[in-house]
């Protein structure tokens, strides 16, 4: 996990990349301590081993001092979290800040508020000033839009930065993708022999792809993502003279893998300058023998069968939709679903950062190509077969009125559904694929302590009792007791040598398509390291 003790980065290359990892993933606020106010830095990251040696190796060599715990908030992913309120921290991360200041208008705002408030500590100054702190930052934007240079330790910078934001892809195609609110003038970066004068991250790798842009109701989130040999392999070199020191390492690690293995398959092109069909021509070749089946599971996971009204709202239109969270490695997945299948994608923004990706059918030919597919690899979960069969009866019936009259009984049979195949589901010959699109949609890999592979399902016992079988597994499945729910949520949470060494094998056939895959790379890693510190 540390780096390796022959080649340790010196503190001039720890400390701009603790900035740029603050810049990326940190936080600065003021705490109320008997009515007068004190700064607190934060970082936090992901609760993983990486993550949290990066920054014990960051904090003793910077001598930064602060507390590294975890941080399980309710609803909310666990994080690592290191924090610092200390005088002696204060005095160390401002001195830091002077050496290399900071780049993020939003990060210069809080930093200026916080300099304010340490002339004049009264809690209620804060209370005074804090809504008015991010006045000056679309004048700092639209300065450095203009005016920006790159300073010299923007290298390391860089690497802390994109420690903290990037991502780098490797499922189908490679590419790395990076994305920033307001600041057009950092993914713009003029990178290319680090030159004094610049304006773009996309230019100091040389790249030509366009800057895509997200629309927000506060502010406007700006993406790159950057694929092709020459590109790539100047992002290479970066990493070679400006290390990654977290997680983000082992998914570097996995991308340059891929890039040595496949170099011939990468596109020479910007995504944005190819033909629509010539952006998935050098993909791997998925067999639609195996697509078909994972897109079931996966719709039936994550999907949903809805209607729509025609423009004179008279007759209803089905929609098939499937909601992921929004990240390269499900994009990857659901484009390959739409070359193969149809449909259209667009990204979702929602409130705290939750953003979503969504494939949608709507158009006459792509839900034609839909139901062809459920009438070849029939749906097994009840609620879907419910949805399913009352498509079918719109369909029948398109009337707009029709639907508001029977959409409330599409349930009715579902629990006579659900006790018949209790005691007479019969495991289809498709269910290995079935099954990984399944588990990309609803399952979970645990290995920050234990190993297990949890699955849960509302009402569809038999579903469980299915994968059970399946792996051979002889856990007991478990039932979630909430009120408020009126379905019963069953789960299963498979662990063992037995059972793991069956799940892999399956993986190993039926490969994960999106970020599922991620989790289960490091599920594996972890297996194995264990496995070998017990012989």
């Amino acid at each position: 996990m540390k780096p390796n003790n022959n080649c340790l980065p010196s503190s001039n290359y720890l400390e701009p990349f603790f900035v740029g990892l603050l810049e990326g993933c940190g936080y600065i606020y003021l705490r109320n301590i008997k009515k007068r106010a004190y700064p607190l830095f934060q970082i936090r990251l992901k609760p993983l081993p990486e993550n949290e040696a990066m920054l014990k190796f960051i904090i003793q060599h910077l001598d930064l001092g602060g507390s590294l715990y975890d941080n399980r908030p309710p609803k909310q992913p666990a994080q690592v979290v290191w924090a610092a309120v200390s005088q002696f921290c204060t005095r160390r991360i401002l001195n830091l800040f002077e050496k290399y200041p900071l780049l993020t208008s939003r990060k210069i705002c809080q930093l200026n508020h916080l300099k304010q408030c340490l002339n004049n500590r009264a809690w209620s100054y804060h209370l005074e000033t804090r809504d008015s702190q991010y006045d000056q930052q679309r004048q700092i934007v639209e300065h450095f839009n203009q005016n920006f240079v790159i300073p010299d330790s923007f290298g390391p910078w860089l690497s802390g930065f994109i420690e903290a934001k990037g991502s780098f892809v490797s499922s189908y195609e490679l590419k790395v993708y990076l994305s920033q609110n307001d600041h057009w003038y950092l993914i713009n970066l003029r990178f290319a022999q680090i030159p004094r004068s610049a304006n773009g991250i996309k230019h100091y790798f040389q790249s030509h792809h366009k800057i895509g842009k997200d629309l927000k109701k506060q502010s406007i989130l700006y993406r790159l993502s950057m694929t092709g040999k020459p590109t790539i392999e100047n992002i290479i070199n970066h990493f070679e003279q400006n290390p990654l020191l977290g997680y983000n390492k082992v998914c570097y690690g996995r991308f340059c893998e891929r890039f040595r293995v496949m170099p011939v398959k990468l596109q020479k092109k910007p995504m944005h300058t190819c033909p629509q069909n010539e952006r998935f021509q050098k993909k791997p070749n998925i067999l639609p023998n195996y697509l078909e089946p994972f897109f079931v599971g996966l719709f039936e996971g994550d999907g949903t069968i809805s209607f729509g009204r025609t423009k004179g709202k008279k007759w209803s239109y089905p929609r098939f939709q499937i909601n992921l969270k929004f990240n390269p490695e499900n994009e990857a997945m659901l484009e390959l679903i739409r070359f193969h299948i149809g449909g259209l994608i667009h990204h979702k923004s929602k409130k705290k950062g939750n953003d979503q990706i969504v494939w949608v059918a709507v158009s006459q030919k792509h839900c034609n190509n839909v139901l062809k597919i459920f009438d070849k690899y029939p749906l097994l979960t009840s609620r879907k077969i419910c949805q399913y069969e009352y498509l079918k009866q719109c369909m029948s019936n398109r009337a707009w009125s029709y639907h508001l009259e029977t959409r409330d009984s599409r349930y009715d049979k579902q629990q006579q559904m659900v006790e018949y195949y209790k005691q007479n589901f019969i495991i289809p010959h498709y269910f290995g694929p079935w099954l990984s699109g399944f588990i990309e949609a609803v399952g979970c890999f645990r290995s920050t302590h234990g190993l297990s592979v949890y699955v849960g399902q509302n009402n569809d016992w038999y579903i469980l009792n299915a994968i059970k079988t399946y792996f051979h597994s002889h856990h007991k499945l478990g039932i979630n007791k909430d009120i408020r729910r009126q379905a019963t949520q069953y789960r299963l949470s498979m662990s063992g040598k037995p059972t793991i060494e069956n799940i892999i094998k399956h993986f190993e056939n039926n490969h994960l398509l999106g970020y599922k895959k991620v989790s289960y790379d490091l599920f594996c890693e972890r297996y194995r390291s264990r496995a070998s510190h017990k012989k």
